[in-house]
């Protein structure tokens, strides 16, 4: 199983931050509010993704080639979405304190 707890987010911000320094740079204002529309719905359209990352749920792979592959369809999108807030999520092994006999 791949494990992705925070690589697909801070890989994201990374790619954002780039394209934001990028827009900067450029010649006008118009440049900046389409980066920040595109940053926007890029942000909106990984949702499931980020989602089901966040709560560590058993398919989030499937999840997110789900959404990265059928989620322009919206139906693809609210599928991924319902999907990634299952309840099917990885639970950490209690830890239990057992005094010494």
């Amino acid at each position: 199983m791949i494990n992705f707890n925070g690589t697909v987010i801070y890989a994201t911000i990374i790619c954002f931050g780039i394209a934001l320094t990028t827009a900067i740079g450029s010649q006008g204002p118009e440049d900046i509010v389409g980066t920040l529309m595109f940053l926007f719905l890029a942000v909106a359209y990984f949702m499931p993704c980020f989602v089901a990352g966040s709560r560590l749920h058993r398919n989030r792979v499937a999840i997110a080639a789900l959404n990265t592959l059928l989620g322009w369809t919206f139906l693809g999108w609210v599928l991924a979405l319902v999907w990634s807030l299952t309840a099917n999520t990885e639970q950490n092994a209690p830890q239990y304190f057992v005094p010494p006999q």
